[in-house]
């Protein structure tokens, strides 16, 4: 497993990783309707949660974990508006 972490983290391909994730939130702001809000800010934030491990940022990886519980818990229990 360290293997394939030294090998994402030295060919740069985490910084990749953490742009898509980046995309998927940053385009979460321009979609209308809740749900669809929801599901990208999911994807997003799942894109990042490899991103935070592979540069082993607690902070962030619980962030991104935190953020996908609150949308999934709206997604599930919440009705729409």
């Amino acid at each position: 497993m360290s293997g394939l972490i030294t090998y994402f983290t030295s060919n740069h391909c985490a910084e990749l990783i953490g742009t898509m994730g980046n995309i998927f939130i940053v385009s979460a702001f321009s979609v209308r309707g809740e749900k669809k809000i929801r599901t990208l800010s999911i994807i997003g934030s799942c894109i990042s949660l490899i991103y935070n491990y592979l540069l082993h940022s607690t902070s962030f990886f619980l962030l991104s974990l935190l953020i996908i519980a609150i949308n999934l818990y709206n997604i599930i229990f919440l009705k729409p508006e």
